[in-house]
């Protein structure tokens, strides 16, 4: 006993820091993507800065400089670099709480050459010198703050981005190479309120765990206790007795000699209802053979006089009742055959049920609609007639005639089997709708359990149908209503173009096209416009 309670301490504290070691990894991980994305959003944003501005500002005598220290000047605008510093700023006045970006260099500019990289940064910068295609990831204290760390190697992947770098009056290395790390983005993602949830969440796992446990440790206890008991005085070979008086089941016990010997008072109600078909009256079938229940005992007494018979189940007929009886053997503690224990139960009724279900098979097998069955290792076993004629219809696209499926595993109807067993095999699983493709049609599976009386599950129940038509009409439905969705967001994109175009002639700033123009009203009014605003530029 205590070997099981230590057996399961030891199991409860691997699960615990299990538990704790996947719940921190995950939340690490989320930070990790989190901050990935938050960094090809940025990369993406400061592509489309210079391919939208800092390119048409070198191509056209705009007047405008691009400058680290363009918030000094009037006619300055950020380089690329000096952008993703100011949106860091502006994301880190939000407050210490929220997510931070960073970007830093080995080789910085002249304006943050006196910056002092911190142990994170000097490792991921030697780290990208080996490996500058993966994510350099750490949790660790910042601000006071449990915190992870994401740095991604911010490469030159444009060759414009090379030239600019190496012919800039200011910059601290100008043999640069495409696709060489030119720094490193960094975000560094708080994470103190996801470690608070989970230690939240462990602490009620292991509230629930110690709860089942003393559960657990009360009814390994409590057998103990029951088992050494059974071994006590003779008082407590009395209670035994009293066990069999009260059970619910009708026991009776013959000799070696088959007399019967002991009957138990659900033994004796069952007896006082078949009196009128008994050879004797109930209250004197103590101490009779147990030949008076069978028409042929030398077959009964050859099979009961062997313990190596038993236990053996059998049904026989009293008048108009029939009864199921199990014999078992009766050992005592020198391992010599006492005689056979006899539990018995009046099962006419269950037997007129288990005609009724084979009525209701019938019913089954008349069913208007597709109906399959198969076994719990997934073997089909039956298909009723509506299911045959709908093969027939498809058995071109089958592996084997519709003749030939009964006795096939369901693997036959897919492409990937071990996936559909996965699900199949566990009855907690279904029910379960499925859509199968069977050449070029489309099969609606609906499947359930069929489990019997006793709540065990002995294979699923598949009803189907052909399908193809009315998915066919599903999808174009949806294409239909994504053409519309995507008809109105071309639409909201357009009139957003034209907005920042109008409020920036609204502040004085001409100098922006309307390049929305086309057939439709939109383009129309997009082409009208940019006239109106030419006009305005003479």
């Amino acid at each position: 006993m205590f070997s099981i309670v230590g057996i399961l301490g030891a199991s409860i504290v691997f699960l615990i820091i299990y538990i704790s070691n996947v719940s921190l990894e995950n939340t690490i991980e989320a930070s990790k993507q989190n901050a990935v994305s938050i960094i090809d959003q940025y990369k993406t944003l400061r592509g489309y800065y210079v391919k939208s501005v800092i390119k048409k500002v070198k191509g056209n005598d705009t007047g405008l400089k691009i400058s680290y220290d363009h918030k000094t000047m009037k006619d300055g605008i950020p380089l690329p670099a000096t952008l993703i510093h100011d949106m860091s700023e502006l994301l880190s006045k939000k407050g210490d709480k929220n997510v931070k970006l960073k970007l830093y260099s080995e080789y910085p500019f002249p304006n943050r050459k006196n910056r002092k990289l911190d142990d994170f940064g000097r490792q991921a910068l030697a780290a990208f010198a080996n490996d500058p295609n993966t994510a350099f990831v750490r949790q660790e204290k910042y601000g006071g703050m449990e915190v992870v760390r994401v740095a991604v190697a911010d490469k030159m992947i444009a060759q414009a981005c090379v030239n600019c770098h190496n012919s800039r009056h200011d910059t601290p290395k100008n043999d640069w190479k495409l696709n060489d790390v030119r720094g490193v983005l960094e975000v560094i993602s708080p994470i103190s309120t996801q470690l608070a949830n989970n230690s939240s969440m462990l602490n009620k796992v292991i509230e629930i765990t110690m709860f089942a446990v003393v559960l657990v440790v009360l009814m390994v206890v409590g057998i103990w206790i029951f088992l050494k008991s059974m071994k006590k005085t003779e008082t407590e070979t009395a209670k035994i007795v009293s066990m069999m008086e009260n059970t619910i089941t009708a026991t009776i016990f013959a000799d070696k000699n088959f007399n019967i010997q002991y009957i138990n008072p659900e033994s004796k109600k069952i007896l006082e209802k078949l009196k009128d078909n008994l050879p004797v009256k109930p209250e004197n079938v103590m101490g009779q053979s147990i030949d008076i229940f069978h028409k042929n005992p030398q077959a009964q007494r050859k099979l009961l006089s062997d313990p190596r018979n038993l236990p053996y189940s059998s049904t026989i007929t009293i008048g108009e009742e029939n009864a199921s009886l199990t014999a078992s053997a009766v050992i005592d503690q020198n391992g010599n055959y006492l005689g056979p224990m006899i539990s018995w139960e009046i099962v006419t009724e269950k037997i007129k049920s288990d005609r009724e279900l084979s009525r209701l098979g019938g019913l089954v097998e008349n069913n208007p609609g597709n109906m399959m069955s198969a076994n719990e290792d997934l073997i089909i076993r039956y298909l009723n007639p509506a299911s045959k004629a709908t093969l027939k219809k498809i058995e071109e696209y089958l592996p084997v005639t519709v003749d030939e499926i009964v006795g096939q595993s369901i693997d036959i109807f897919h492409k990937n089997p071990a996936h559909q067993r996965k699900i199949l095999s566990d009855p907690k699983n279904l029910p379960h709708k499925a859509l199968v493709n069977v050449g070029p049609e489309i099969l609606e599976l609906s499947i359930s359990a069929n489990m019997d009386p006793d709540g065990n599950y002995f294979g699923p129940m598949v009803g189907w149908s052909i399908v193809t038509e009315t998915v066919k009409n599903e999808k174009a439905a949806k294409q239909a209503t994504e053409r519309e969705i995507e008809t109105a967001k071309i639409l909201q994109q357009k009139v957003d173009s034209m907005l920042g175009v109008v409020d920036s002639a609204a502040q004085g700033d001409l100098t922006n096209a309307i390049e929305v123009k086309g057939e439709d009203t939109i383009g129309r009014m997009g082409e009208g416009l940019e006239k109106f605003l030419t006009d305005m530029r003479i």
